[in-house]
């Protein structure tokens, strides 16, 4: 009897792994332009992300926000321009004149492999690295390809900066009151959701949070799409409420950052507690 319940679970799984391939519209879309290109999807992680091989290079892709967008747009040229990217994705980067308007800071788990990117601590959780983002295409720096653009990391942290700022004069503030409290976000749209965390490490973030909530803010961070803040004021209120909020978006994301309640002031962004996420 068990045996005979062990191997129907077995088929139901697979049964159920097999509808959802072929209902998920956007991996078959991909899968078959990448396949015009005589390219093919090798594999597919227990997390979603695929692996494709181009000039014998093998890519991790993740088809997160790509879903995200074609959900809003049903646009197959968004699918169609994402294979693209794939297979530019190898090419040589451009000169620093090209490419410099295009850096932005980016954020991963202390436990992520950063092998010879440029990056630095943040708190104990989470890490910024900086990344070249232009034509669909994503590129972690590394310092050999400084040397290559003819620049330091002062001028790359500079560049990722004046791009941060102009990512918050493009954004909206919004907000959610409860009991008459605010806690906002950011609306940002053009598929820059990724980039919340560029926004949080401008220097021009004070300047734009503190009419509406002062200065400093408090932030949750949990995944890289997901970033809230409040005023300091409604620390008590919003700190011993916001727990739950942090361990729902930690967990599910396929992106986490930091479980972290972070405080913003003049002093830079650092953790003030961690909210558990087990």
């Amino acid at each position: 009897m068990k045996t005979s319940i062990l191997v129907y679970i077995f088929i139901f799984i697979i049964i159920i792994s097999c509808v959802s391939q072929k209902t998920d519209y956007v991996f078959n879309k991909l899968k078959t332009e990448l396949d015009k290109k005589g390219l093919k999807i090798d594999s597919v992680d227990n997390i979603g992300l695929i692996y494709v091989t181009v000039q014998d290079i093998k890519l991790s892709i993740s088809l997160d926000n790509l879903r995200k967008s074609y959900t809003e747009s049903k646009d197959d040229n968004e699918i169609v321009e994402f294979a693209n990217a794939i297979v530019t994705s190898v090419d040589e980067i451009g000169p620093w004149k090209e490419c410099k308007d295009h850096i932005y800071t980016s954020y991963f788990p202390s436990d992520f492999e950063f092998k010879d990117n440029i990056h630095k601590k943040i708190t104990d959780e989470f890490h910024q690295i900086f990344s070249l983002r232009i034509n669909g295409k994503i590129s972690w720096i590394l310092p050999d390809q400084l040397k290559k653009w003819g620049i330091d990391t002062v001028e790359l942290e500079k560049q990722a900066d004046m791009n941060g700022n102009e990512l918050l004069i493009k954004a909206n503030i919004e907000f959610d009151t409860i009991e008459g409290k605010k806690i906002g976000y950011f609306s940002i749209g053009d598929g820059n959701d990724i980039l919340k965390g560029s926004m949080l490490f401008a220097s021009g973030f004070k300047e734009k949070v503190k009419a509406q909530f002062g200065f400093p803010v408090y932030a949750i961070f949990p995944v890289r799409d997901f970033l809230i803040f409040f005023s300091e004021k409604d620390f008590d209120f919003f700190s011993s409420r916001i727990g739950t909020t942090v361990k729902k978006e930690y967990n599910k994301s396929a992106y986490p950052i930091t479980p972290e309640l972070l405080k913003v002031s003049d002093k830079g962004v650092e953790a003030v507690g961690k909210y558990p996420v087990k």
